[in-house]
């Protein structure tokens, strides 16, 4: 993950504008340890830059914070998801599930479940 991280600010160092597919990536990279700060503040700078987040990089973050044991987060962003236009599918509302399911939080995890069955 540091790697990728570096790697990341480097090419911005040295002028490789970044695009949805390189903070996705690096959103990706921080997912794979559980560093949800990190993936938020990536997903945050990504706006602040004018890049619009696909479905994978909401995912990528909403996962991160899955494995950080993070569920309020998780859950915004799928609330965000859909006020920027993206329809959240099976594997954002699983992480965001799950992510309920770590912090013991049984009624909001059967409200995703069952706005993921309405949603279709």
């Amino acid at each position: 993950t540091d790697k990728a991280l570096s790697f990341f600010e480097e090419m911005q160092q040295v002028g490789v504008a970044a695009n949805v597919y390189t903070y996705t990536a690096a959103i990706s990279a921080c997912e794979k340890e559980g560093r949800w700060e990190e993936a938020l503040s990536l997903l945050e700078r990504m706006s602040a830059d004018g890049i619009t987040p696909s479905i994978q990089t909401y995912t990528a973050a909403i996962s991160a914070c899955q494995k950080g044991r993070q569920a309020k987060p998780a859950m915004g962003l799928l609330d965000r998801m859909v006020n920027d236009g993206i329809e959240p599918d099976v594997i954002a509302y699983s992480a965001a599930i799950c992510a309920c399911g770590n912090a013991e939080l049984a009624q909001p995890a059967q409200k995703l479940f069952e706005d993921m069955k309405r949603r279709g």
